[in-house]
This record gives structure tokens, C-alpha cells and sequence, in this order.
């Protein structure tokens, strides 16, 4: 949800506050209400569950969390999510 209102809040900022250059007046934009479970995202080639934040009509949020206590997250735009085929990998390539 982090990653989801810190898009929200600096790249769409017009559209929920007036104060364009100070993150510490940031408005939380979106609520754990928004968080829908039964999204299956790939990670490292193998299918895991995952999470979607639904709440705004510029962008859609995925999350999944590892093992390791990790949380790899995408904040994609709307007219793209039909375009691409997103797959996490857990780590870099060495």
C-alpha cells in the first residue's frame, strides 16, 4: 500500500492535494479495504499468490510477498496492464 499512495500522492498529486513539493503533507489516498487477495503472480517462473490494489482509475498496485519477509510490489497505469506480462524475479541476476 506504501509503494501504491507514494505514486498516487507524487505522480497524480493534482488529483489529491495542493501541496505539491512537500511529501510530509502527503494524504493517504488508499486503505487496506482496497487490498484484494487472489491475484497469482509469477516469481521466479513459479506462480505465487499475490495481492491487488484497486482504488484509483490512473494505476493498479501488485504485491507479493516472499519468503523472507520481503514484499516486491508494481504500481502499473491502467492503459498498460492489458499491453504487458509482468513476472517478478526475487533477486538480481548476478
Amino acid at each position: 500500500m506504501r509503494h501504491v499512495n507514494y505514486i498516487l500522492n507524487n505522480v497524480y498529486r493534482d488529483d489529491y492535494h495542493d501541496q505539491k513539493d512537500d511529501p510530509s503533507l502527503w494524504v493517504p489516498v488508499i486503505d487496506t479495504h482496497d487490498v484484494h487477495d487472489g491475484y497469482a503472480a509469477t516469481v521466479d517462473g513459479h506462480q505465487r499468490a499475490g495481492a491487488v490494489v484497486d482504488a484509483n482509475a490512473h494505476i493498479l498496485g501488485l504485491g507479493v510477498q516472499l519468503d523472507n519477509d520481503r514484499t516486491m510490489t508494481a504500481v502499473i497505469p491502467r492503459e498498460l496492464i492489458t499491453m504487458i506480462e509482468l513476472d517478478f524475479a526475487s533477486e538480481l541476476p548476478h
